[in-house]
């Protein structure tokens, strides 16, 4: 581990001093981008959402021994403010009780009889000095005590707080990563239904289809034939003179005069000329 952090040292001296401090600095932030943007290209989606569900399950874990802490520190404060009690109570005894032996002192007796026993004058005195002490060290542990609660419940109050603001601030990221995961589900969705589309637009009958284009092509080769069969029928149908066939002749004009003009009743009916025949192309001529 020493050795690649010489390393790295060095590198970033030499870099440095090759290319400057803030050109160096430049290529440091962009291959650190580069890094982070391959590392989220080729990270899935659900793997990062897992990633920060355990982050946000192991802060939760802190916040967890964090609020054990300020609980101890509470009960700590407790304890400290129950031999504060306790020792003022007994502070409160004995000052009560010299109050007692000074009333007793000032009589200025030899002998004190107290409950079953004889104590002299000195005595009752160097007793009543020695509580006096006592109570100097109760007061002096009861003010170090309360300096010590002071800070304790300070302690506890500021714990209390943070503790709560993280478990806000968790409480959001967890509400975040939910939403977060609701909109990369409804993206997926959206995606398979633009592929589902695509698909569709894109099917063996779509527009572009190979089958879409072989059924245009047919229509215009139908269209290209119906054209085609429309024109010789047209041609067929024009007039034309048909050699091959015997072809009867007449002179309409001696026709319509006749008609017109019918003769003078004879004896005898006038015999019709059969109209003479016209050869065919193809017989000799009679």
């Amino acid at each position: 581990m020493k050795k690649w952090l010489i390393i790295v040292v060095v590198l970033s001296v030499v870099a440095v001093l090759l290319f400057g401090a803030e050109r160096t600095w430049s290529y440091l932030m962009t291959a650190r981008t580069a890094i982070q943007d391959g590392v989220d290209q080729s990270t899935p989606m659900g793997f990062e959402a897992a990633r920060i569900k355990n982050l946000i399950q192991g802060k939760s874990e802190e916040i967890l021994q964090y609020e054990d802490k300020v609980a101890d520190l509470q009960g700590r404060a407790d304890a400290t403010g129950r031999s504060i009690a306790d020792t003022g109570r007994k502070l409160e005894a004995e000052r009560g009780l010299l109050a007692k032996i000074k009333g007793m002192l000032d009589t200025k007796q030899a002998r004190y009889t107290v409950g079953s026993g004889s104590y002299s004058y000195a005595e009752v005195n160097a007793d009543a000095l020695a509580r006096i002490d006592a109570c100097k060290r109760m007061q002096e542990d009861i003010s170090e005590q309360s300096a010590i609660l002071k800070e304790l419940q300070k302690a506890v109050a500021q714990g209390q707080a943070s503790g709560q603001e993280a478990r806000r601030k968790l409480g959001e990221l967890s509400a975040s990563l939910a939403r977060l995961e609701a909109r990369n589900t409804n993206a997926d969705i959206r995606t398979e239904l633009a592929q589902i589309t695509s698909s569709i637009t894109n099917s063996p009958t779509g527009q572009n289809s190979e089958l879409e284009k072989a059924c245009r092509n047919y229509e215009r080769r139908v269209a290209v034939k119906e054209r085609r069969a429309n024109a010789k029928l047209t041609s067929s149908t024009a007039t034309t003179i048909d050699y091959s066939k015997t072809v009867v002749t007449q002179d309409a004009a001696t026709e319509i005069d006749r008609l017109l003009n019918p003769p003078q009743a004879e004896t005898e009916p006038p015999v019709a000329t059969r109209p003479a025949e016209k050869p065919s192309a193809g017989e000799p001529a009679k």
